[in-house]
């Protein structure tokens, strides 16, 4: 309400604490509502506003409109093809790559000549095929780990399409077009998917297309011609529509959000525009990720997809979340990015179809590892296990030394307690919580276990702040030197079946005096299913 509304900040508590809410005169005047009108008289109060927001269009009252036919797809077993764009699929390699084709003719002479074009203009088509493939990917792929973009064609013709926009950027369907793409390229922004692009001989990055090489996570640009090809060199070109036109969520363009400490990089691509760029210019210019010559561009790509797609897809999602979208918060990327405030819960990595772990391997536990006490104890580690009863909180971190931490988290784990029984795991909620130190860590309070082999960190405590009990904790935890907080547990000392990864679930916490956690338990129930969507 503060942020959208504008309602003044003393008047939303009242509303939002209020039963019985606010009515009438009051509602208008506090901006709850826009109007307040009798049930009589409701229809006629929507189809004034209606008219009267329809007035403020700048469409032309007698403009005709385009019909939007349906679009064309043939598809295989391992492709999609389309008019303007082709989709290769890999599923045993997690990948698919779509390949935008150029315009094959210029722009039209007019403005009429477009809308006569239809649903077949050039940019047009291209949009609503591209905004359908990558909504199938997502749909229907669930195994595609990675993205990638190619394109093949004449940069110049696709710049001419540009400036034709531009020149007729008051034009109603010009304007359309142009929403339409912004509204394709926050679609891909927010795909949930390793987004890489490939500049290579023949390829028509240029404008509008560009912002899919701005967009992706990795870029790789080929240096010159590989050896046999006869295709013009890789380049790529930067048009006025790469600084403003398509904004993210964040309200930046792709651009912008790239140089965000380095105004004078962004400056210097401005006076870029227009231009063949090659890969060494592009690269020095921070337009692609890296420019590679032909004797490293197959080994490297390769080898960053296959280690792409041997990455856990939640921790992808997680990563790629919180890089894409950098700058300035506000309603558009306020659920893009981590969670705040949420418990973040671990589950067993869902199996895929083809019997593999969605997930990494270099994270998978190991079960030849030390798992049960008599090992540990054989390696030297009691400490790990050794527990202290003495104390309200049993420990191995020698809490008794000092009695502030202490008091500090006497003052914390009733209520900590109470949330574990009421929402921890039903097979684990009447086990005895203890303070250990992590695995091979000689600093900080480790983790809250429940055996050796499942843990409850004690970190994650609440940002804000305030006067419950974990703001003195977190002050004494900082004078005892044990401010690094707690690691988690080792994957050499975790079960078998324990996933390191996290998911974030709306679980809230129940008392006041620590609102996050991470989780971490035996697995006591069935997989759950979790996938990048």
């Amino acid at each position: 309400m503060t942020d959208k509304r504008k309602v003044r900040r003393d008047r939303a508590d009242v509303f939002c604490t209020t039963e019985e809410g606010i009515k009438g005169k009051r509602a208008v005047d506090w901006r709850l509502v826009d109007e307040v009108v009798p049930a009589s008289r409701l229809e006629e109060a929507v189809t004034k506003r209606a008219r009267e927001f329809a007035a403020k269009s700048p469409r032309p009252a007698a403009a005709k409109g385009i019909a939007l036919t349906s679009l064309k797809r043939e598809r295989s077993a391992d492709a999609v093809e389309y008019s303007t764009l082709s989709v290769e699929l890999e599923r045993a390699s997690r990948r698919a790559t779509i390949t935008l084709r150029g315009p094959e003719a210029p722009p039209p002479a007019s403005a009429e000549a477009m809308v006569e074009a239809g649903a077949q203009f050039w940019p047009l088509r291209l949009a609503r095929e591209l905004d359908d493939a990558i909504l199938d990917i997502r749909a229907n792929e669930f195994e595609v780990a990675a993205i990638i973009f190619k394109s093949s064609g004449d940069p110049a013709q696709v710049l001419a399409y540009e400036e034709f926009l531009q020149a007729n950027a008051k034009h109603w369907l010009a304007r359309e077009i142009r929403a339409f793409w912004k509204r394709v390229l926050k679609r891909v922004d927010l795909t949930s998917r390793s987004l890489v692009a490939l500049v290579e001989p023949g390829s028509c990055f240029a404008g509008t297309l560009a912002e899919l090489v701005f967009a992706s996570d990795r870029s790789y640009m080929l240096i010159g011609q590989s050896d046999g090809d006869n295709k013009p060199p890789a380049s790529l070109a930067l048009a006025a529509v790469n600084f403003g036109a398509y904004p993210m969520s964040n309200g930046l363009s792709r651009l912008a959000s790239r140089f965000l400490a380095d105004a004078g990089a962004l400056e210097k691509a401005k006076r870029a525009i227009g231009e063949r760029l090659d890969a060494e210019t592009a690269e020095s210019l921070g337009l692609v990720t890296f420019a590679l010559d032909d004797i490293d561009w197959e080994d490297e790509i390769r080898v960053f997809l296959e280690e792409r797609a041997s990455f856990s897809p939640d921790a992808l999602t997680g990563l790629e979340a919180n890089l894409r979208f950098g700058g300035p918060r506000n309603d558009g990327i306020e659920n893009l990015r981590a969670p705040h405030r949420l418990a973040e819960l671990d589950f067993p990595a869902p199996r895929t179809p083809s019997g593999r772990r969605a997930r990494s391997s270099a994270t998978a536990p190991d079960r030849n590892l030390h798992s049960t006490r008599a090992e540990f104890e054989e390696a030297g580690m009691s400490d790990i296990v050794n527990v202290d009863y003495s104390t309200q909180i049993p420990n191995n971190v020698n809490l008794t030394d000092d009695r502030q931490v202490l008091r500090a988290l006497e003052r914390w784990h009733p209520g900590y307690i109470d949330w574990w029984k009421t929402m921890g795991p039903e097979a684990s909620r009447s086990a005895r919580l203890s303070a250990h130190r992590g695995f091979r860590r000689p600093q900080g309070l480790g983790q809250v276990r429940l055996r050796q082999d499942a843990a409850v960190p004690l970190g994650h405590l609440v940002g804000a702040s305030g006067r419950g009990p974990q703001d003195s904790l977190r002050p004494a935890l900082w004078r005892a030197g044990l401010a690094g907080g707690a690691g988690r547990i080792s994957r050499h000392a975790a079960a078998p079946c324990r996933h390191p990864g996290r998911q974030p679930s709306p679980l809230r916490s129940s008392s006041s005096a620590i609102s996050t956690a991470a989780i971490s338990t035996t697995c006591r129930q069935p997989p759950v299913q979790l996938t990048r969507g």
